[in-house]
């Protein structure tokens, strides 16, 4: 006796578990990808942004010292025997240098020359939504002639580094040299 089952046709089509997991793979990797993508974007915004600031900040303070530089020859030119790189030690000493405040950050007026990293906050004003690098601000005498007894320019370097505690993004070096005729180089 003959099955009447026996003589069907019986096809599987169904998925195996192999290709199941080739095409899951695929779809991870793939995923992988856009993820990697969207995060190197994010990157590039942050870093732009971050070079807009840290520019923002050099034009501001240099632009400062161009004024405190113009006023000292100015008073020098006036005052013979308040000399110019006098009047810059006595500045830069007790710390009497105000700096305008610069978009997004939360105080610039503790900002003062030094020789190692500081933080460009107040306490008082701290908000998350500001930025707060880190920064040296570094003034260098220069004697560019025997003929003075005095330094007659400054090199002035400003190092930024923009994300603060999590030193995420390279440090930016700024540098601009202060000279005695009111100018800067």
């Amino acid at each position: 006796m003959t099955s009447k089952y026996h003589n069907l046709n019986i096809t599987n089509n169904g998925f195996t578990l192999i290709e199941i997991a080739l095409v899951l793979l695929v779809i991870g990797v793939a995923f992988l990808g856009i993820m990697g993508l969207g995060h190197g974007g994010q990157e590039s915004v942050k870093e732009a942004d971050n070079n807009a600031r840290c520019d923002d900040l050099a034009s501001t303070l240099f632009k400062t010292l161009e004024v405190y530089n113009q006023r000292f020859s100015e008073i020098q030119a006036n005052t013979p025997e308040k000399n110019w790189s006098s009047q810059w030690y006595a500045a830069i000493g007790e710390n009497k240098l105000q700096f305008p405040p610069v978009a997004g950050m939360s105080n610039l007026y503790n900002l003062m020359i030094n020789e190692g990293y500081t933080r460009a906050i107040d306490n008082k004003s701290i908000y998350l939504d500001n930025w707060h690098p880190y920064y040296a601000l570094i003034m260098a005498t220069n004697k560019t002639s025997s003929v003075f007894s005095q330094p007659n320019m400054f090199h002035v370097r400003l190092q930024i580094l923009p994300d603060g505690d999590t030193y995420s993004s390279d440090e930016r070096i700024y540098t601009t040299t202060l000279i005695k005729n009111g100018g800067l180089q």
